[in-house]
């Protein structure tokens, strides 16, 4: 850091009580939600044969879902779906853990501020973004991600057969020019995120382009809303 960044980081106003209880909540909100990142899971699926699903929220957050919640045990299990009661047990109990993780931090220290602590998180954020959205971008450029809604048999379905995401994915497979251009935009979003000057850039870039994706995941029963 040089001389003058330093002084303008010492002369930067002091947080407010709220900013820092803020922080603290969506610190601990977010780093729960993407753990064990930025290791990948299946590699400590392979190497040490647990993961965190495992190991504690697949015991976790089927106890909450029953005990707290009165949700059927059965129903309160992790699937391939992003939208089951598992999912929303799951954030709901990530946000109970981060709401009282916020406030035992807020009593236990007189810090006023975490400038570095906060600049480490955006760039853990930074990261993880950039990890997940360039897959999903870069499968629409070269054409997969949607090229399920064409299949032959799909056309002896009649409309009302249909389900709403098989309009969906019917509607972006039509045309790999639409669905790259969409996979391009995430792609250029994410790789701006990469450096530091241009993550503002970035950043609103890839707000319009997932506003559209989670609308999108919301309209058409898309089974990742949370995850959007």
């Amino acid at each position: 850091m040089s001389d003058d960044s330093r002084r303008g980081a010492d002369a930067a106003p002091a947080w407010s009580a709220w900013r820092c209880l803020a922080f603290r909540f969506a610190a601990l909100y977010t780093t729960l939600w993407i753990l064990p990142f930025p290791v990948p899971t299946w590699i400590l699926g392979a190497t040490l044969g647990w993961t965190p699903e495992g190991l504690l929220w697949g015991a976790l957050v089927p106890w909450v879902g029953r005990a707290i919640l009165g949700l059927d045990g059965a129903y309160v299990a992790a699937t391939a779906s992003g939208d089951t009661a598992y999912s929303y047990t799951f954030h709901l109990l990530i946000a109970l853990l981060a709401a009282i993780g916020a406030a035992i931090w807020s009593v236990r220290t007189r810090r006023r501020e975490h400038r570095r602590l906060y600049l480490w998180w955006t760039t853990l954020l930074r990261f993880y973004l950039v990890w997940e959205i360039l897959g999903y971008g870069l499968v629409k450029v070269v054409g997969r991600q949607f090229d399920s809604g064409v299949l032959p048999e799909e056309l002896y379905r009649t409309f009302g057969d249909l389900t709403p995401m098989d309009l969906l994915w019917g509607f972006m497979g039509h045309s790999w020019v639409y669905s790259g251009f969409t996979g391009l935009a995430e792609v250029v979003g994410a790789v701006l995120l990469l450096w530091r000057r241009t993550t503002a850039l970035g950043a609103l870039l890839l707000v319009a382009v997932l506003a559209n994706v989670a609308l999108l995941n919301f309209c058409y029963d898309v089974q990742v809303k949370l995850y959007s």
